[in-house]
């Protein structure tokens, strides 16, 4: 026995010294004459570990199990080589058995928890890892994995306790506060999941995947620069990664930075050229330069590289509705096509209503929109929703927007209930909607950015309503009804839309003016000598065939000029590229006021250096010239079949400006557009009286009456509830 003891000795200081053949030789001699010696074969069990043979380490480990079965060590090593063999349930088995054994060692449960979940049985594998934070509260990698394992299942309030647990036993660890600020970002609290990226990111300036989840945090929030440096600061750490400049180019278009945005969408393309996000980006900023067509055709490219994606294909049916060569037949059917592949699936798949059948109850109406805030939408449904009388409508909000100002605060004051919806599934969405009891549920982004269709294909409500945020069908055959007027849908262009059109009377706006809107001026011409014409719409509508008119308008009346605002215009290239168009026109680039984006005030101020207003086409002003009119600038309009071409005469009709012959403003050919401006500039007293009177118009119409109009709403829904319930008895 001493000899077989010494023998041992000597085996063990080979195996430590790593002469592990030498060992190997002694441990088979001994077992040689004691097969039954547990010990060594645990130490031929743990070397062959050592040398990657895994099987041959779980038939040692068998036998050393054999004599020693209550050891937890020996039933570890066993499901280390098992899980290292690809065995994950056999190590699950022998890890749980170690744990059984051990139950106060966190390392076995962790151990469970990760073979666990290798192998598929992820509840299982989380109340493992559950156990191993329990038992030990510094176990880090525990921590960390349950965090990850949360996140992805959807449990992100869990895991961002279990972060911040594990934070408290290493304040340092990077990873485990990226899962935290992941965490947070899930359940929508934006604010604590930015501050958790930044305190990671001083930890380790290391990660670019890091810094790009920083950029998209830094956007959500509307810190546009910020993100711009997070995403760059991304691309120099990894620079082939086409997520990265997709990314940055976004940034710059929301910076108005368009030439810049281009060159990095650009490089995202050469790196994979159908990276779907670039090349919907890349759209938008050539539809933001006026180039509708090119733009449409490259989100076309955006669709067919990811044609599951139901926002990029709303991104181009947006485009659609600048391109001017597109009629009316043609952007129905790309509507309804987005309807065929992402609504009517969802739809078809719809459960049946259990809303109170009783037609004169008060209604529950709630509205979903992304923009609910300093916005146009913002700016129309404040004096709306304070109006609804409790008894015949109980207002619920779904608000997306992320961060909230002075105006969604007005907003939300007239809502008895308000859902945040940021970071939530449409799916999530829509089961809220449900379970609120929604009777009507109204939709105010249509296809536009951040909308939510996916929401109403699932049909969560019995009557689904557009209103006020897309001037054009949805094409959602879950889409009831749509909110127009007279001017702007009039009798037999109802067959553009695939939802039942309902004509308010008086109007489809209903508008609160700013109170920080300054006082109406004079018309600068009087001062100035010259008059100015001008537009603060979105460049988007601003095509070649429009600039050729304001270019004719501004060849008929000498020495006029011509003030453009949009963000775009911080762009050195743009204002060349503007100003190159329009002395291809014969227009002097010294005739031209090229003006950047500012505060919403501000840009109200700047109207006192616009004379009159020159509304674009195919897509006119709606709050654009809302504001134009209340700052005393008439608006010259076109409108065309198109409905989007027709919210500036919708406008007009509603302070009856329409229809007064050589007095209107709304012109019926490209040469009476003309005309009609020319004239006007050329008769200043007319132009004063305007400017005098524009505003006491707007003030007795009923576009500023949220009372009146809040009224004509619910006389609307009443009817629509009224026939649900006709048909669902």
């Amino acid at each position: 026995m001493a000899t077989i003891q010494e023998a041992l000795t000597l085996a063990v200081e080979h195996h430590r010294a790593g002469r592990l053949a030498e060992a190997e030789g002694i441990y088979c001699r001994i077992l040689a004459v004691r097969p039954d010696m547990p010990q060594v074969w645990h130490l031929l069990g743990v070397m062959a570990q050592q040398v990657g043979r895994h099987d041959v380490a779980v038939t040692c480990l068998d036998k050393a199990l054999a004599g020693l079965p209550g050891v937890a060590l020996l039933h570890a090593l066993k499901g280390r080589a098992l899980a290292a063999l690809g065995h994950a349930v056999p190590a699950a088995e022998a890890y749980r058995r170690a744990a059984d054994i051990e139950p106060g060692n966190a390392e076995h449960w962790f151990n469970q928890g990760e073979a666990l979940r290798a192998a598929g049985r992820l509840a299982l594998a989380a109340q493992s890892l559950r156990e191993a934070t329990a038992r030990d509260p510094r176990h880090i990698a525990a921590h960390v994995e349950l965090g990850k394992l949360l996140l992805a299942a959807g449990q992100a309030d869990e895991a961002a306790g279990i972060c911040r647990r594990g934070l408290e036993a290493d304040a340092a660890n990077v990873v485990l506060r990226t899962t935290l600020a992941q965490a947070l970002r899930a359940v929508g609290d934006r604010r604590e999941a930015l501050a958790a990226y930044i305190r990671a990111e001083r930890l380790d300036d290391t990660s670019p995947d890091l810094h790009a989840s920083l950029g998209e945090l830094y956007l959500e929030q509307g810190r546009v620069e910020e993100a711009i440096v997070a995403y760059a600061r991304a691309i120099e750490l990894k620079p082939d990664q086409p997520d990265f400049h997709a990314a940055l180019g976004g940034g710059l278009i929301r910076a108005g930075c368009v030439g810049e945005a281009e060159a990095a969408l650009t490089e995202a393309l050469r790196l994979k050229p159908t990276h779907a996000e670039a090349l919907a980006h890349l759209g938008q900023v050539r539809t933001l330069r006026g180039a509708a067509p090119a733009g449409a055709e490259t989100l076309r490219k955006a669709v067919a590289a990811k044609p599951d994606d139901g926002a990029i294909h709303s991104r181009r049916l947006h485009a659609l509705l600048h391109h001017p060569g597109h009629d009316e037949t043609a952007i129905l059917a790309e509507h309804q096509a987005w309807d065929a592949r992402h609504g009517r699936p969802l739809f078809a798949r719809a459960e049946l209503h259990h809303n109170d059948r009783h037609p004169d109850r008060a209604l529950k109406v709630g509205y979903v929109s992304p923009d609910l805030g300093q916005s146009p939408v913002g700016w129309c449904l404040r004096p709306v929703l304070p109006n609804h009388e409790p008894g015949r409508a109980v207002v619920h909000v779904y608000s997306d927007r992320v961060v909230e100002d002075e105006l969604s605060a007005d907003i939300k004051a007239g809502a008895a209930v308000w859902r945040r919806t940021a970071g939530l599934s449409d799916e999530d969405v829509a089961a809220m909607i449900r379970d609120d009891g929604i009777d009507i549920l109204v939709d105010l982004a249509g296809h536009g950015p951040g909308n939510r269709l996916g929401v109403f294909a699932r049909k969560p409500a019995p009557v689904q309503v557009s209103w006020l945020g897309y001037p054009a069908t949805t094409g959602l055959s879950a889409m009831d009804y749509v909110l127009a007027d007279e001017a702007m849908v009039p009798p037999g262009a109802e067959r553009w839309f695939t939802e039942e059109v309902v004509r308010l009377p008086g109007g489809r706006l209903c508008w609160a003016p700013p109170n920080y809107a300054p006082d109406v001026a004079p018309p600068p011409a009087l001062d100035r000598g010259f008059v100015t014409f001008g537009s603060f719409n979105s460049l988007a509508k601003v095509g070649p065939e429009v600039m050729k008119r304001w270019a004719a308008v501004l060849d008929a009346v000498p020495d006029s000029r011509l003030l453009l605002k949009w963000n775009t215009l911080c762009d050195g290239a743009e204002r060349q590229r503007i100003a190159h168009l329009f002395s291809a026109e014969g227009i002097d680039s010294r005739r031209l006021d090229l003006r950047d984006a500012s505060s919403h005030e501000r840009l109200l101020s700047e109207y006192d250096d616009v004379d009159i207003a020159l509304d674009p086409s195919p897509v006119g002003g709606g709050v654009t010239s809302c504001e134009a009119l209340w700052m005393g600038v008439p608006v010259v309009t076109l409108p065309g079949a198109r409905a989007a071409s027709r919210q500036t005469v919708s406008l007009l009709n509603t302070l009856k400006m329409t229809g007064l012959g050589a007095s209107s403003l709304d012109a019926v050919t490209p040469q009476d557009y003309v005309r009609i401006a020319s004239k006007l500039a050329m008769d200043l007293p007319r132009l004063n009286s305007l400017r005098a009177r524009l505003r006491t118009r707007m003030k007795a119409s009923g576009l500023l009456d949220g009372e009146r109009f809040a009224q004509r709403l619910e006389i609307a829904y009443r009817e629509m509830w009224r026939r649900w319930c006709g048909r669902n008895r």
